[in-house]
């Protein structure tokens, strides 16, 4: 009997292995089926996303993952932001990060923090990096030492 765990597994082989059909054809098995998703499910289908470059289907299979109530992992933030910050060329990667430091700002973990200062500086995306840092003041989010470093560097960079 396949369960969530079974299924986790083989998603990960998937992955690995590039065998994209077969990844796919279980993830659609594993909804008919109605076996549940956990963070690991969620990890396999973000970090595919990832590989094969498709930022909108990332941040959908993140809000699907908040929906389901699955918490999310570290692991999850960063491999979604990851995606969104290398695809800058695509304008809705922009919107879909906008969106996603504005929902969960005080549960964002740091490293994440770090890439999105990093992305919004590289692309001299002012007004974007600003109001971030408009919105963590407000929430009194103190940055580490990193996100500090990382917005001196976005800085020294912008002179």
């Amino acid at each position: 009997s396949w369960d969530t765990v079974l299924c986790s597994s083989f998603l990960f082989a998937y992955l690995h292995a590039g065998q994209w059909e077969k990844f796919n054809e279980l993830v659609s098995f594993m909804k008919a089926e109605q076996i549940p998703p956990d963070v690991y499910t969620f990890t396999a289908r973000l970090t595919a996303c990832g590989r094969v470059g498709q930022p909108n289907q990332a941040f959908a299979i993140f809000k699907e993952m908040r929906e389901c109530r699955v918490p999310t992992s570290l692991h999850a933030y960063t491999t979604l932001v990851d995606i969104l910050t290398k695809h800058p060329q695509n304008p809705h990667s922009w919107k879909v990060l906008h969106l996603l430091w504005q929902k969960t700002l005080t549960t964002l973990p740091m490293p994440s923090l770090i890439q999105i200062i990093s992305a919004y500086g590289a692309a001299r995306r002012w007004s974007e990096l600003s109001e971030l840092l408009q919105a963590l003041n407000a929430a009194q989010v103190q940055l580490n030492m990193a996100a500090c470093g990382a917005l001196l560097a976005v800085y020294k960079n912008s002179r």
